[in-house]
């Protein structure tokens, strides 16, 4: 029953470590600057302030928009936009820990601003600056959110106790077990099954999230999420992964210990009775004492 509930408590614990730690600024910011180079999202940056021009009653030629396109991958990998798109970014995070309401939007003005300016230099102007309505870009918009919010501190605490109380489960199992090395072996085992289950709920929860109407209904909403999740989701599939192979090496040294150790004692003269075997002690005899004998 131990390693059952071990293993439970040590699937679960992955994702809230990381959850918990995604909530800290240096990681969250790891995560989320690749996200730059998304060809999706630059496709959307750019279909944003085209959608500018368009509002404006101007209609960006065909060559502006390859050109366009085709320099835009060029004008993220700067350092100042990768800071603008962080910035961005953090201050979205901030609105799930510390905001109010229930929608969370980044707002890209900054950095299409930035953009807009470096194809200016190129010799592309484009007419209108986007509407501040244009270049706030919605990542969720749930009453759930509320919720989130609520939940961050459980988070933290459950980061703290479910990895001790992981250990802590499969520990006692393996110390009371009667073959220590097999329960070792099938927790392991067991613990890896579970992280490579958690791979795959992520991704088939990737697959239900985009296919969701919400999230459907508009191609910025969709794109953006998509690039979100699949970043947020490369990210937390590392830490399972990482915990997949750990968790099997556990396993496989269980299942070699299994082998090895009961041939160490035998080579050493230490090896176990046979099962059922009992050890009598040898009665002395009568008018014998221990290393002695009586005289008459």
């Amino acid at each position: 029953m131990s390693v059952l509930v071990g293993c439970l408590v040590a699937v679960a614990a992955v994702p809230v470590r990381w959850a918990d730690g995604q909530l800290q600024t240096d990681a969250y910011a790891t995560t989320v600057a690749p996200l730059l180079q998304d060809r999706e999202l630059q496709r959307l940056l750019a279909n944003t302030a085209f959608d500018a021009a368009d509002a404006k009653g101007y209609a960006v030629p065909r060559r502006w928009k390859d050109r366009v396109r085709t320099q835009m991958a060029t004008i993220l990998a700067t350092p100042q936009a990768r800071q603008t798109w962080l910035d961005a970014n953090l201050a979205g995070r901030d609105l799930v820990v510390d905001g109010t309401g229930s929608t969370i939007v980044v707002d890209t003005g900054d950095l299409i601003g930035y953009v807009r300016e470096r194809l200016k230099a190129l010799g592309v102007n484009l007419p209108r600056t986007p509407s501040e309505a244009d270049t706030k870009l919605t990542l969720a918009d749930s009453p759930q959110i509320a919720q989130v919010r609520e939940s961050v501190r459980l988070l933290h605490t459950l980061a703290g106790v479910l990895p001790v109380a992981a250990l802590g489960a499969l520990a006692l199992a393996v110390l009371v077990a009667r073959r220590r090395f097999v329960t070792l072996a099938s927790a392991g085992f067991a613990v890896a099954l579970g992280m490579g289950g958690a791979m795959v709920a992520l991704g088939i929860g990737r697959d239900r999230l985009l296919g969701s109407s919400a999230l459907a209904a508009g191609e910025a909403t969709g794109t953006l999420a998509a690039s979100v999740y699949d970043a947020f989701g490369n990210s937390l599939r590392a830490d399972l992964l990482t915990a997949l192979v750990a968790a099997a090496v556990v396993g496989a040294a269980g299942v070699a210990a299994t082998i090895v150790v009961p041939l160490l004692r035998r080579r050493s003269g230490e090896a176990d009775p046979p099962p059922g075997a009992r050890a009598y002690a040898v009665p002395a005899q009568a008018g014998y004492e221990q290393g002695t004998s009586t005289t008459m």
